[in-house]
């Protein structure tokens, strides 16, 4: 979840407040990661279309 979603959920007015009572796990910053990888790759894969076939003239 993101930083400022858990400052508001836990009604703080800080994230460092938040910080002081909540902490990312491994496990949960993996999740991130890939998702985060996963984006990446995906865009990426958009944006590398190639077409093969001459253009017609």
């Amino acid at each position: 979840m993101p930083d400022d979603a858990r400052t508001a959920v836990m009604g703080h007015t800080s994230i460092a407040m938040t910080m002081r009572y909540t902490h990312r796990d491994t496990a949960s910053l993996g999740r991130l990661m890939a998702d985060a990888i996963s984006s990446l790759h995906d865009d990426a894969i958009d944006a590398e279309i190639i077409d093969d076939e001459p253009e017609e003239t």
